[in-house]
């Protein structure tokens, strides 16, 4: 079996001298659920009295009218009716224009073990067992929302110059149920053997957590532990009016004795018939939350993206497409030596002779003067050996020509025809010389401005050449090539 407790008390404190809190703690429409309701009342010593005292007792007539829906529905609406209802009383009596109120209510489902909770401003909601004092609610003030988060201790929220300024309240202006920068709506699980505690700033201004679960951890009644926390509140001054509403339900296996108060026996509680479901949306904190997440989550992706993309370039990229420019001068200097001799094979031809038909007598006369040139050479006592003819070849047909003149008859058609030949030959050689060493420059010029404009992007394009040594050295590989183009230029 369950034995349920309810009792609920308010203080002026020990300044004050009226006041603005006003609670509810009471079964509503049968045993199974309990009311329980804690209101700070603000905007003037008679107008936060008039706002509280109006909350009270629309919230309780509006459920008492209402008794089927959805719990958690009913208490908002509940909550949003006296919202309303003090808005319309501002305009009604001028002295009480600002009047408004806080509060943090409770509907408990005893037999479900279910907790529907409603809240506005920075009045709190308290679940204790096992131990353990858990935060139910959230303030709606900034030094509050700090402490939630951990930005600020306790001990700074409590001293800070700033802590009763709220940012909502009940009567500012109309609102409706389901607007979201309005109330805090949540569902919890009842804990077994648990005590609710609901409270004003009055008492959570001056008395810390920790001292909160000492004197609800004591085995005393649950008036005399309501006392102990207001006096523990006056005894550190007593700043503000103290409100507190203590709800307890604790498990009880023996049977009901005699003389015990049955109102305040439930039967065993039942397991829940709905799943318990979070339905509280703060949208001052949830915008923040969610804005604070997408960056963070933009920036680590940015920074994975960064690091697989260089890892997947530096790793393939690098060795399956190697750079078409040379990583240093060696490479440079072998293709300018491979050009060199390619020059060189240009400039030293192996021309093949060119005969003209009109001073040719016949192909016989040819072959015949292609053997006499022959026998001339091997009858020179000064020829050269093979690999000298080539460099010498010029002197070779004079001197074969010569030589051809000397042992053959001037009236000789045969040997008229090979002087005419190797005339012929010499005539073409140097004619032709001239013209292969033309185009040989003109091509290596073209050759050499195309590296060069490939040289000069290599400094602007890839950042090997961001190093300063590197970049030195091919700035001095451009100076010779441009040095180069020059004097090719001149020549």
């Amino acid at each position: 079996m369950q034995k349920t407790e309810i009792f609920g008390q308010m203080d002026m404190g020990r300044v004050r001298t009226n006041n603005e809190d006003n609670f509810v703690s009471q079964y509503i429409w049968d045993k199974n659920h309990v009311l329980g309701v804690a209101i700070d009342g603000v905007g003037g010593y008679e107008g936060g009295e008039v706002a509280a005292e109006i909350a009270k007792n629309t919230i309780v007539e509006y459920l008492e009218k209402y008794p089927n829906g959805e719990r958690l529905v009913l208490l908002s609406q509940a909550v949003t009716e006296a919202n309303n209802r003090i808005f319309d009383e501002r305009g009604k009596q001028p002295k009480c224009a600002q009047m408004s109120c806080v509060l943090s209510a409770v509907l408990v489902e005893v037999e479900e073990k279910r907790i529907n909770m409603v809240h506005i401003g920075d009045s709190r909601i308290y679940q204790f067992g096992g131990g353990v004092l858990e935060k139910l609610s959230h303030d709606h003030s900034s030094v509050g929302y700090r402490e939630d988060i951990g930005v600020i201790t306790e001990k700074e929220a409590m001293n800070h110059p700033k802590r009763n300024e709220i940012n909502r309240m009940l009567g500012d202006q109309k609102h409706q149920t389901d607007d979201h920068n309005f109330l805090e709506v949540n569902t919890f699980s009842l804990r077994p053997n648990s005590i609710l505690l609901l409270c004003s700033d009055g008492l959570t201004d001056l008395v810390t957590r920790a001292e909160m679960t000492e004197i609800l951890s004591l085995d005393i009644p649950l008036e005399t532990k309501t006392q102990k926390l207001i006096n523990r509140a006056n005894n550190k001054g007593g700043r503000d009016n103290i409100t507190v509403v203590l709800i307890s339900i604790q498990d009880d296996e023996l049977s009901v004795q005699d003389g015990e108060n049955i109102d305040n026996v439930i039967k065993t509680a039942a397991p829940p018939k709905k799943p318990i479901v979070n339905r509280y949306f703060d949208p001052v904190q949830s915008k923040k939350y969610k804005t604070e997440t997408m960056i963070l989550v933009a920036i680590i992706a940015l920074l994975l993206g960064l690091c697989v993309g260089g890892w997947v370039g530096k790793t393939y990229l690098s060795d399956k497409k190697p750079s078409p420019f040379p990583k240093d001068s060696t490479a440079i200097a072998d293709d300018s030596l491979q050009k060199d001799s390619l020059s060189d094979s240009i400039k030293e031809p192996s021309v093949s002779p060119k005969i003209d038909p009109k001073k040719s007598s016949s192909d016989k006369t040819i072959d015949n003067s292609k053997g006499n040139t022959n026998a001339s050479l091997n009858d020179n006592p000064n020829a050269n050996s093979k690999d000298d003819a080539k460099e010498n070849s010029k002197g070779n047909a004079k001197e074969s020509s010569t030589n051809n003149a000397n042992t053959s008859s001037k009236d000789d058609p045969i040997d008229s025809s090979t002087k005419e030949t190797n005339e012929n030959l010499e005539n073409d050689a140097e004619t032709q010389q001239p013209k292969i060493t033309n185009s040989t420059k003109k091509e290596e010029l073209q050759e050499a401005e195309r590296d060069l404009v490939r040289l000069k992007r290599t400094l602007v394009d890839d950042p090997l050449y961001e190093n300063p040594q590197k970049r030195e050295k091919r700035e001095k590989e451009i100076k010779e090539l441009e040095d180069k183009i020059s004097n090719l230029k001149k020549g």
